[in-house]
């Protein structure tokens, strides 16, 4: 095939591979879209329902849904009501207005200061989240001697406002029961004519409501055993002060009043017989204080009222527990549970009023009884249990043969709360899932404005029946989660931790409703208007068929005439307004209840049934705002406040639901509520040290272990990274939390404070880094690198701690350095290569070594200037000069004399033999080291040689670190000037600032010469100054002179060598007499490059044998001073000729050639020699094996073959010998080979710096 064909078949190849490549592309970009959309719409759901909370404290403008009413009852009814009429459903308007009222006063002013009575402050929690030194027993704190009394005694105008309210209760219900006796009446025409034919379940509902205030205050009492204990020490403190009044600042008289006033309290209020005492009046006797009182007297008649007791009361009383029992447990519950409360009150009041000789009816008392099969107990107020059986046992006992199911309320409560326990689970997850669709249709469809939609009206019935499910919703899951704690807390059963979780997420689901709302709440504000508006239409819409009707009926009887001006009003009232308070809606029901009067051939069954259901409609949105937020109120959970740390650890082991943790910390919120009704006590104190409770609490369940996980993470990752025997983390084998999510949250708000997750840990490590820092210096990189990698992984911002020891610019100072050269030199070991110098002799037990790089040295120049330098120069000379002296000594001796002395004579007269061909014989080097080593040793072990190189390396970091301050100067300076423009532009700040060019030209007159010289070298144009103070002029000519400093000293050209080489050439050269014993010091260096190279390889070695509890040895890695020492005494001496003359690396690279090819001849002698044993063994093998095939050999054979053994055994150990050996040569000559190289490349590089000064004249 040819080449074209070749490439043919490739292309034709590639052709059929595109299209499945760009289907495979293009696959792969739409998964990569799908999953970034599908990102983006969690994220969005996240941050609109799950992460942002609204906090009201701040919202700028919030919208409230409410009306006031300013127009009185009987001007909301149309003129044209029948006058009978009009005044029947005038006094009922008025009578539920004022229920709704007190109700609403008994909410707001009671419940919650009666339930908060003996409750404590929280204890304080200080910082580290311990609380105070002893243990905070509440038990403890009540029983202090007048603590109780103090409590009562601030609680007791409250008590006496509640004793009038309730005062007001009795008369507000026997009002109604007797204007409802009244108007039930056989006798009364209007009773006849259109009451007869329907029922007040209105006013049914608001008599339960009162009832339900009153038997709500008697279970708050009852429950708080504290109120009822410091009550009877508030009594005994009274009698106590009977004996001696003046001594408590009254008198007698006054004390006698007061007693009065709690004898008072005691039997209306504090006994508990508040219901008791209400449904025990004389319904039948008027107040004294209505005029024509006994005139009236005869008129009322109650207990023998069967039109009202059966007829309307006990009817009422069974619609709305028949109606309430079969909606409760539904998904339509809104108020059903409380209204069973109010029906059973009236069924309670109902047996007082039966006359005495009439016997109860059995199947209604069992009918009523048998409601704890469905509905054991109702939640009232904020944590109070109302028990059905208990009530009904003592206020409409019942004597019966059997009793009926539950015979025992108690197990049956306990039952109930099994089975409910049981079946919380499921009925959360299906609470929540039908919640979490309403979030979201609620937020994609309640949207502000209508303009864009097609069919308004429509939009506005999908937006309440929203808002109504949103109701429905909450009611249900408040019901859940409150009957859970209530029933846990009076019975005394403890919760599972499913149980908790079930209930806390149900608690959290109803703060993401609220919040949803709360963004909502200008949407919601508008559409419960229009919403009621549209309800009302179609309202008025049915009505007009039958008003038409009505209207066709040309002699209306009596009853028709009220039916009529029923229609009337009920349409005016439709009309007259946009919002409905309870008095309108109260006139509403009303109105409806009445018109149901009419025959149904004017009003169809259907259409009565619709306008049911609107008028109920219009009273649940006008009645929305108060439900939803008591729906979605969680205060009750302030007394559990003690499962909020196990609620929050759990949040804690699962990161990845840590957007919970605004909403929960929003649960606990609403419990401020409670504390600031705490009346009994110091009300900041109980707000400050529940916020105190909430925020440290968040704190060391949430900040502090995320602190402590992320700096442990952080250290495991880079400890791995640094220290061989740790393992590297495997995140698919290890269970690894996630902690970044808690860093992504947004600010949390806690009762107006905000918590920064991310800046609390910031502020921990940044802390913790800068202090451990401080404590071990060396661990600076360790943590430097911990900052990195928080910055990475975790997007942590972390300062710079700014340490000396801790940043890479700063290390020993460089006055420190130049008084301690001495020591300097000797402890450092210079790099000429990366002109640094690392210590070699750190202090024992020292932890870290100490570098020095340019950078450091610059960084002392910052500090101290660039005067420095010049005594950087001035100490150096100093020190060399000392060196030179003991250097000048050693050379001088006899013993070296000689011996320099005959290996010049010898070189001299021999170098152009055969054998030596110009190079100094490397043995002759070694001869030299052996005869000064036998001059003697030191203690430690060094020659005299050794000491001289010791002393050569020590001049050479001398030298090493002026260059590098040299070098330190020029990076400093020009770090400084990269701001300043190019030199040639620089202009004269200080003519500027002051009287401009023509001012500096005569001044630069009056100057002088240099003056006039400087100033000839500006531009000749003239300009005018700015003309500035004095001082800012001077300030401009301190810039200029700094500037000046700066650029002079960036473009200095100092040789420092060339001074430093000139100045001791001028001593030891000029005087030849004196210096003759240092002409022979080229000779002698050939024995230093030995002991030099020997050195360095035990030190190299040195550095991977170090164990604990040995001898300090010196270990470097680099040691370019002797290079450098051994270039500038040459060329001082001006000898660098003459030891180039040696040829001495020439001699050195020969050697090292020899070696190598004598360990190649023995290298190829040693694999012959194991060719020839591997062959006499092969061939022994196969004799042995031709031996034992034939069944040959005996006792003498046997005896040979162990002989042989041990000849071959014996040679096995001669040639592993000999392996060995030939290994650690190749390794010696190696060794030797490099630092020969490393030696001759760094005494090349030395040579530069004084290739000027070392020509011989």
């Amino acid at each position: 095939m040819s080449g074209y064909e070749d490439f043919t078949a490739f292309e034709s190849d590639a052709l059929t591979k595109k299209p499945i490549d760009e289907q495979t592309q293009s696959t792969f970009e739409f998964i990569q879209q799908h999953e970034s959309m599908l990102d983006k719409i969690h994220t969005a759901n996240c941050e609109t329902i799950l992460s942002k909370k609204v906090d009201s404290d701040i919202a700028p403008i919030r919208f409230f849904s409410g009306s006031q009413e300013k127009v009185l009852p009987q001007d909301i009814l149309h003129e044209q009501t029948q006058d009978h009429i009009r005044k029947v459903l005038i006094v009922f308007i008025f009578l539920a207005d004022e229920i709704a009222e007190l109700r609403n006063i008994a909410e707001l002013r009671f419940y919650h200061p009666l339930t908060m009575f003996g409750q404590l402050p929280l204890p304080v929690v200080k910082e580290g989240g311990k609380a105070d030194e002893t243990p905070f027993d509440a038990n403890v704190e009540l029983s202090k001697t007048g603590r109780k009394e103090k409590m009562m005694g601030k609680l007791v105008p409250l008590l006496q406002e509640l004793s009038n309210y309730i005062e007001r209760c009795y008369a507000v219900l026997l009002n109604l029961v007797q204007q409802l006796s009244a108007l039930c009446s056989p006798k009364n025409p209007l009773y006849r004519t259109t009451f007869a034919n329907t029922h007040l379940l209105s006013m049914t509902h608001s008599m339960g409501s009162l009832l339900t205030v009153l038997i709500t205050l008697d279970a708050i009492i009852q429950n708080n055993e504290t109120l009822n204990e410091s009550w009877s020490a508030y009594k005994s403190m009274v009698a106590f002060a009977r004996s001696d009044p003046s001594s408590f600042n009254t008198t007698a008289e006054q004390l006698s009043q007061f007693e009065q006033m709690l004898v008072n309290l005691d039997q209306k209020v504090l006994n508990g017989d508040i219901f008791r005492n209400a449904i025990e009046q004389d319904f039948e006797s008027l107040p004294a204080d209505i005029q024509g009182v006994d005139q009236l007297a005869g008129m009322i008649r109650v207990r023998s009222n069967a039109a009202f007791l059966e007829a309307e009361l006990m009817h009422c009383m069974k619609t709305v527990l028949d109606t309430s029992m079969a909606v409760i447990g539904t998904n339509s519950e809104l108020n059903e549970r409380v209204a069973v409360v109010g029906a059973v009150g009236i069924y309670a009041l109902y047996r007082r009023l039966l006359p005495p000789n009439q016997p109860p009816d059995a199947k209604l008392h069992k009918a009523v009884w048998g409601i704890q099969k469905t509905l054991p107990s109702v939640i009232l107020a904020t944590n109070v249990m109302w028990n059905i059986g208990d009530f009904i046992t003592r206020h409409a006992h019942f004597d019966m043969k059997k009793l009926p199911e539950p015979t025992n309320p108690e197990a049956h409560r306990r039952a109930f709360l099994q089975q409910f326990d049981a079946q919380l689970s499921q009925r959360t997850a299906a609470a929540l899932a039908q919640c979490k669709a309403w979030l979201v249709i609620a937020e994609s469809r309640i949207q502000k404005f209508l303009a864009h939609e097609s069919n308004p009206p429509q939009v506005l019935e999908t937006y309440g029946n929203i808002l109504l499910k949103g109701l429905a919703l909450a009611k249900r899951v408040n019901y859940l989660a409150r009957s859970a704690l209530v029933m846990h807390t009076e019975m005394q059963v403890p919760m599972t931790k499913a149980n908790i979780n079930d209930i806390v997420r149900l608690l959290e689901m109803l703060k993401a409703m609220e919040n949803t709302l709360r963004r909502k709440d200008q949407a919601v504000s508008e559409f419960l208007v229009q919403v009621t508006r549209g309800y009302a239409h179609q309202i008025h819409t049915l009505l007009q068929p039958m008003k038409l009707k009505m209207e066709t009926i040309k002699k209306p009887d009596y009853a028709q005439m009220i039916h009529y001006s029923v229609l009337t009003s009920l349409e005016h009232l439709l009309q007259s307004s946009e919002t409905y308070t309870v008095s309108r809606q109260k006139a509403l029901v009303l109105l409806l209840e009445v018109f149901l009067a009419i025959p149904t051939s004017i009003r169809p069954e259907k259409d009565s049934a619709k306008i049911t259901f609107l008028v109920n409609k219009i009273q649940a949105m006008q009645n929305y705002t108060r439900d939803i937020s008591m729906a979605l109120d969680t205060s009750f959970i302030y007394f559990h406040t003690e499962l909020l740390p196990m609620i929050i650890h759990g949040i804690y082991l699962t990161p990845t639901e840590c957007h919970r943790l605004q909403y929960v910390l929003s649960v606990y919120e609403d419990g401020i509520k409670l504390c600031q009704a705490a009346i009994h006590d110091d009300v900041p104190s109980f707000c400050i040290n529940f916020r105190s409770v909430l925020r440290e609490t968040l704190q060391s369940e949430i900040v502090r272990p995320l602190c402590r996980d992320i700096e442990t993470d952080l250290r495991l990752h880079t400890h791995t990274k640094h220290l061989d025997h740790m393992q590297t983390i495997n995140p698919k084998t290890e269970n690894i939390r996630p902690l970044k999510p808690f860093l992504d949250i947004p600010k949390l708000r806690v009762l107006g404070i905000l918590v920064d997750i991310k800046e609390e840990v910031t502020h921990y490590l940044d802390m913790n880094f800068y202090n451990l820092t401080t404590v071990a210096l060396h661990d600076w990189r360790t943590y430097a690198d911990m900052r990195s990698l928080a910055q990475e992984k975790f997007q942590l911002q972390l300062m710079d701690n700014f340490l000396p020891m801790g940043s890479l610019d700063q290390g020993l100072d460089v006055l420190q350095i130049m008084r301690n050269i001495h020591i300097f030199v000797s402890r450092f070991t210079y790099n000429i290569n990366m002109q640094e110098f690392v210590e070699f002799r750190p202090d024992k037990n020292s932890k870290h070594v100490n570098t020095i790089k340019i950078q450091s040295i610059a960084a002392s120049i910052r500090q101290h200037g660039l005067g420095v330098l010049n005594t950087t120069v001035n100490f150096t000379y100093q020190f060399l000069s000392s060196k030179f002296h003991i250097f000048s000594q050693f050379l001088f001796d006899d013993q070296i004399r000689r011996i320099l002395s005959r290996e010049h004579r010898f070189y001299r007269k021999h170098k152009h033999d055969a054998d030596v061909n110009n190079q100094y014989p490397y043995e002759r080097a070694v001869e030299v080291v052996k005869d000064i080593r036998k001059l003697g040793m030191n203690e430690q072990g060094k020659s005299f040689l050794d000491q001289f190189r010791i002393l050569v390396t020590e001049i050479g970091n001398a030298l090493g670190y002026v260059r590098m301050v040299r070098s330190a100067s020029m990076y400093y300076c020009a770090e400084a000037v990269k701001y300043l423009p190019e030199f040639e532009d620089m202009i004269s700040f200080a003519e500027y600032a002051g009287e401009g060019r023509k001012a500096a030209a005569a001044s630069a007159a009056e100057g002088g010469e240099e003056a006039a010289a400087a100033s000839a070298t500006e531009d000749e144009a003239t300009f005018e100054g700015a003309k500035l103070s004095p001082e800012t002029v001077r300030a401009a000519e301190n810039l200029d002179e700094s500037i000046n400093t700066l650029v002079r000293n960036f473009g200095s050209a100092s040789d420092y060598f060339k001074i430093l080489v000139n100045v001791f050439q001028t001593v030891l050269l000029d005087n030849n007499s004196n210096t003759d014993h240092l002409k022979n010091f080229y000779i002698i260096v050939p024995a230093m490059c030995i002991s030099w190279i020997e050195a360095s390889l035990v030190a190299k070695d040195a550095m991977h044998k170090t164990a604990r509890g040995a001898v300090q040895r010196e270990m470097y890695f680099t040691d370019d001073g002797f290079a450098m020492g051994v270039a500038y005494c040459l060329a001082i001496l001006k000898q660098t000729k003459k030891f180039e003359g040696l040829h001495w690396f020439e001699s050195m690279n020969e050697k090292i050639r020899r070696d190598s090819e004598s360990l190649r001849v023995q290298q190829e002698k040693r694999a012959q020699k194991e060719a020839a044993i591997a062959l006499k063994k092969k061939e022994k093998a196969k004799r042995t094996s031709i031996f034992s095939s034939f069944g040959l050999g005996g006792g003498s054979s046997n005896k040979k073959k162990s002989d042989e053994d041990d000849e071959d055994l014996e040679q096995t150990y001669e040639d592993e010998e000999e392996i060995h050996s030939l290994q650690i040569t190749s390794k010696r000559i190696e060794s030797h080979r490099r630092e020969t190289e490393q030696l001759y490349f760094g005494m090349s590089g030395a040579q530069i710096f004084f290739k000027r000064t070392d020509v011989d004249i």
